[in-house]
């Protein structure tokens, strides 16, 4: 019969522990990130895929005109702000 020394539990009890911390921290971190993104990237992106492929001037201008950059520089500015 095999006897078990008791001093052989501590590096299983150790592994345990790090594992269960892994799994808690990596819960806590991908709850906190969103999963779709938001409304209005998509609205852009879909505008973007109805331009025309067409290289005349006037039709690239109506492209550029229909085109919103009103919101251009706003996640820039929104970065600088939490620097």
């Amino acid at each position: 019969m095999k006897r078990y020394n008791k001093g052989n539990a501590g590096p299983l009890v150790a592994s345990v522990i790090i594992v269960l911390v892994l799994l808690v921290s990596s819960y806590y971190a991908l709850k906190e990130r969103p999963l779709k993104p938001e409304a209005p990237i998509d609205s852009d992106i879909k505008a973007l895929e109805t331009q025309s492929t067409s290289t005349e001037m006037t039709d690239i201008e109506a492209d550029l005109n229909a085109t919103n950059l009103n919101d251009l520089g706003l996640d820039l500015e929104t970065a600088e702000a939490e620097l």
